[in-house]
């Protein structure tokens, strides 16, 4: 799993415009994750929102690493 803390993170790397969570596109065998940006400029998306993404990433390598 790759993952990308921010939307154009993943842009800046594939060109497209992505949603969060895990995406389509692979890298060979490598599942694409996108994370909410932690930056202070993206204030507008709540703390405890771009929480939740990165607790949900961890419950989904945990249930791959079992």
């Amino acid at each position: 799993m790759i993952a990308f803390v921010g939307k154009e993170a993943y842009r800046g790397a594939f060109g497209d415009r992505p949603v969060l969570g895990r995406q389509e596109r692979r890298l060979g065998e490598t599942r694409l994750h996108v994370l909410p940006s932690t930056s202070p400029a993206n204030a507008a998306v709540p703390y405890a929102e771009r929480l939740r993404w990165f607790r949900d990433l961890r419950e989904l390598l945990n249930r791959a690493s079992a």
